[in-house]
């Protein structure tokens, strides 16, 4: 939303350089951290005019500084894949077209995973979501009533 209200952009990487714990989150503009976090490096970038700017700093802040960052606030161990640790998790169907290296991860993130449809989601060590079904919801009668609801909704709307 700073960028859609033209009021600035944080100065990550002198924060970080600075050892200022800096998270990465939304305000609501939109849901997606993936957006998030490839709108945060292009930002860096293009802000920086520096093509190397912007991508170590923004996946610091997301997949290591927001996990420490609610460790702090919630008095536990959140982010890491270890017993009594909160860690949500999610498998995607990612198969690249080129090798997946320690040196290209960054890129594969920002511009392959990040667009990978999401195939399970694992919470808290439950599986809420294999081979993207709901195990326990009936997505079918949600998704019927939520049209039912939407057409009431919009009746009201049209008729103020």
């Amino acid at each position: 939303s700073n960028m859609n209200n033209a009021v600035g952009c944080a100065p990550l990487t002198h924060m970080l350089k600075r050892g200022v714990t800096v998270g990465l989150g939304t305000d609501g503009m939109s849901e997606s951290m993936w957006d998030e976090l490839k709108t945060g490096v292009l930002l860096h970038k293009h802000v920086g005019r520096d093509v190397r700017a912007g991508t170590s700093e923004m996946i610091t802040a997301l997949f290591q500084n927001n996990a420490r960052i609610a460790s702090q606030i919630f008095n536990t161990k959140i982010g890491v894949i270890e017993k009594r640790a909160k860690a949500d998790l999610i498998l995607v169907d990612y198969y690249p077209p080129t090798p997946l290296t320690k040196e290209n991860l960054a890129a594969h993130v920002l511009f392959g995973i990040a667009n990978a449809p999401v195939d399970t989601t694992i919470v808290n060590g439950k599986i809420l979501m294999r081979n993207r079904k709901l195990p326990r919801i009936d997505e079918s009668r949600i998704a019927t009533r939520g049209r039912k609801i939407a057409r009431l909704l919009w009746r009201r709307m049209v008729s103020s």
